[in-house]
């Protein structure tokens, strides 16, 4: 039987090393801005990398409106498969959409990105970028929404934490201004009132609406009034029907209208932006959670649970994160000071999120995501306002 195991006259003679030539290795020197220069535009480089250069040289320079034309051109010549990038360049053209103003347009762009998410991480990504368009257009009930969904992937990140804070402070001056304005109101009706009679009521209440509806025509009252052509009027009319509630503001509130080229806006297609934007987020829903739980001790829940977050990493963050964190749990200490709770309230909030946080090992299913379904899926149908606050607010209902 040949097994091939027999010698070789090479076996036994010696070998000669061969030697090898080294060759000079000339290492490519990019210059400075090169994606500028003439060889480019017409060497072998990819343009949509060129451009995405370009777009990110002017980004940092505040040139906002070249780095948009940069990352458009750099968008059209890339590749369709070439995913990461596009969401890169997707996401850069929404922040400079946003420099510029122009929210809705950057609203575009931020829901194109979340065509391209993959993984919860990407998500998380893109609910920060979704963050900071609503907290720059001043939505403050959609920012309250992604944050939701940013704690529920995330619990233990305290500058999420943090975030949430800003979002219910300006949620609790407003409704501190609206209880404000009520009293207000109320005071300067009963002074202007308090000495007219029931029978003289509603005609002093006209005469007062005609001297103030034509102080600009005062020669043509009547006419005025009966035609609704004088400034003043519609002016008057406006503030009698207004409501003096300080509304929080709703999706897009803020955000500026598209026009097309005619100059026209676009009803379709603000209506259609609208509606894309309401469907992960559940506005009624979350109006209705604020006045569920007094927004002072949810204030608190955040606070206290920041400040126990920042206390535990404390051992393993360097020594500039340490400097940072001692501030922000003092900040911290003296917001909690300024609530002015019960030492009673203190101590159960207190054992609540000690509790929750080291002893409870178990967590709500609702916050865990199966890696059987599809993540799309999961992350849409993530949480809800209700879910949210009974998961982190449901302490108070504990208080006698």
């Amino acid at each position: 039987m040949e097994l091939g195991l027999e010698f070789d006259d090479g076996d036994f003679t010696e070998k000669v090393r061969q030697t090898e030539t080294l060759t000079s290795y000339n290492a490519k020197v990019c210059h400075p801005e090169w994606f500028f220069s003439d060889r480019a535009d017409n060497g072998r480089n990819d343009m949509a990398t060129v451009y995405k250069f370009r777009g990110d040289y002017h980004f940092q320079r505040e040139n906002h409106k070249s780095a948009i034309h940069c990352y458009k051109n750099s968008l059209d010549r890339l590749g369709e498969h070439n995913r990461t990038m596009r969401r890169e360049l997707m996401e850069s053209l929404a922040r400079s959409h946003m420099k510029t103003g122009e929210f809705q347009a950057s609203q575009k762009y931020v829901e194109n990105v979340f065509i391209d998410c993959l993984t919860p991480e990407n998500y998380c990504q893109t609910f920060l970028l979704q963050q900071q368009l609503y907290n720059n257009s001043r939505d403050i009930l959609n920012e309250l929404g992604v944050l939701q969904k940013l704690i529920t992937l995330h619990p233990v990140n305290a500058q999420i934490w943090l975030k949430l804070v800003h979002v219910y402070e300006k949620i609790s001056q407003s409704l501190k201004l609206q209880e404000d304005n009520s009293k207000n109101d109320t005071n300067d009706e009963t002074k202007k009132f308090a000495n007219v009679s029931k029978d003289n009521e509603n005609e002093e209440i006209t005469k007062n609406s005609k001297e103030l509806s034509c102080e600009k025509c005062a020669m043509n009252a009547k006419r005025c009034e009966e035609n609704h052509v004088c400034t003043s009027y519609d002016s008057l009319k406006q503030s009698n029907t207004q409501d003096t509630r300080v509304d929080l503001i709703g999706p897009h509130d803020n955000l500026k209208e598209s026009k097309d080229d005619s100059g026209e806006t676009s009803v379709a297609s603000l209506q259609e932006a609208k509606e894309n934007v309401t469907n992960h987020i559940d506005i009624a829903s979350l109006r209705r959670s604020i006045t569920e739980y007094p927004i002072d001790l949810m204030l608190l829940t955040c606070y206290i649970r920041v400040r126990l977050i920042l206390s535990c990493v404390q051992g393993t963050v360097g020594s500039f994160i340490k400097d940072k964190n001692v501030q922000l749990v003092a900040e911290m200490n003296s917001k909690i000071e300024d609530l002015n709770v019960e030492e009673k309230v203190m101590e159960i909030v207190t054992q609540y999120i000690n509790r929750d946080m080291f002893e409870d090992e178990t967590d709500f299913a609702d916050n865990k995501t199966d890696s059987n379904q599809d993540v799309k899926a999961t992350m849409d149908n993530l949480i809800t306002a209700d879910k949210f606050n009974k998961r982190w607010f449901s302490w108070i209902k504990e208080i006698p």
